[in-house]
C-alpha cells in the first residue's frame, strides 16, 4: 500500500478569506473611531458655543444692583420654589425599598420596629421598636454593627415596658430607640 497524501504540502486555511475578514474588522473599527472623533470635536465646539452664550448674560446679582438682598420678591420666590423642589427630589432619591429590605434582614423575629423617622437635613434615621428581651435587642444591635450601612448608630433609649393584647396576659418587652447616621 502506497500513501500519496502529504498533509504538509497543502494549505488548509483560506488565507485570502482570513485576511479579507481581518481587513473588514479593521475597517469597521477605523470607521467607528473616526465617527467618535468627529462627535467629540462637535461636542467640544458645542460646549465652547454654550460658554460664550452664557457669558453674554449677566448674573442675577448684577441685575438687582450687586447685592443678593436687592434681588426682589419674584426672584426670591423662584429661589424658594427651587429649594422646595430640590428637597422633594432629595427625599424621593432615597431608596426606601432597599432600606426596608436591609432592615428586615437585620431585625430578628422577636424585634418589632414601630416607627421610622427620617431626618433628611441631618441624614439620619430614628427607629423605635420593641424587643422580646434584652438578648434579642443585643443581637439586633450586633447585626447593626456588622452591616456597613448601619454601623454608625446610637442607642438613645432603652427600657422595660408592659404590652397588653386583647384576651391575653400582659407581657414584658424592651422598648428601644436607635439613631442611625449616614443611611440617607
Amino acid at each position: 500500500m502506497k500513501f500519496k497524501l502529504n498533509l504538509a504540502s497543502r494549505l488548509y486555511i483560506n488565507r485570502r478569506a482570513l485576511h479579507l475578514g481581518f481587513g473588514a474588522v479593521i475597517g469597521l473599527l477605523l470607521v467607528m473611531l473616526s465617527l467618535n472623533l468627529m462627535n467629540t470635536v462637535f461636542l467640544q465646539g458645542h460646549i465652547k458655543q454654550l460658554k460664550t452664550y452664557l457669558k453674554t448674560y449677566p448674573a442675577p446679582e448684577t441685575l438687582a444692583g450687586g447685592t443678593p438682598a436687592n434681588l426682589g420678591r419674584p426672584l426670591e420666590k423662584v429661589v424658594e420654589d427651587i429649594r422646595f423642589a430640590n428637597d422633594i427630589l432629595e427625599k424621593r432619591r432615597f431608596y426606601w425599598t432597599g432600606f426596608l429590605d436591609q432592615l428586615e434582614g437585620l431585625a430578628a423575629d422577636k424585634i418589632k420596629i414601630r416607627a421610622i423617622q427620617p431626618n433628611f437635613s441631618e441624614r439620619t434615621v430614628r427607629m423605635s421598636g420593641l424587643a422580646a428581651n434584652l438578648r434579642d435587642l443585643q443581637q439586633f444591635l450586633e447585626k447593626l454593627s456588622a452591616d456597613a450601612s448601619f454601623s454608625d448608630y446610637f442607642l438613645l433609649e432603652q427600657g422595660q415596658t408592659s404590652l397588653k393584647e386583647e384576651g391575653r396576659m400582659p407581657r414584658e418587652a424592651v422598648a428601644f430607640t436607635v439613631l442611625v447616621k449616614g443611611v440617607i
